[in-house]
């Protein structure tokens, strides 16, 4: 009997936010994270949309996989946006971070 490697499936879902100062819609695409405590913005779409980023009252470590600190340090601040999931609608904090390829990571908060 042979084994194979389980694939592991993204899931994606669009959908838009609406910045809650100067109230513009943006539409993306979002990667569903179920191993994610918390949601996620990357860093750079803070910059290209001018998001308003508050500052935690404490930073939240980042480590690796391996258990070690990540090099590009603690997360440090959040933005809340208004969110719509298809017909659900409600205020997420993300917090900031770089994500790489992805825009935002949607966690089970």
């Amino acid at each position: 009997m042979q084994h194979s490697a389980t694939t592991m499936q993204e899931v994606k879902l669009p959908l838009s936010f609406c910045t809650l100062n100067t109230m513009e819609v943006f539409s993306i695409t979002a990667l569903l994270d179920s191993g994610a405590t918390d949601s996620f913005i990357d860093k750079k779409i803070i910059d290209h949309y001018k998001l308003e980023v508050k500052a935690l009252h404490q930073p939240i470590p980042v480590y690796n996989a391996d258990g070690g600190h990540n090099k590009l340090g603690d997360i440090t601040g959040y933005v809340d946006l208004e969110i719509t999931i298809a017909d659900h609608k409600e205020i997420m904090r993300l917090h900031t971070t770089s994500l790489g390829q992805e825009i935002i990571f949607i966690g089970h908060d």
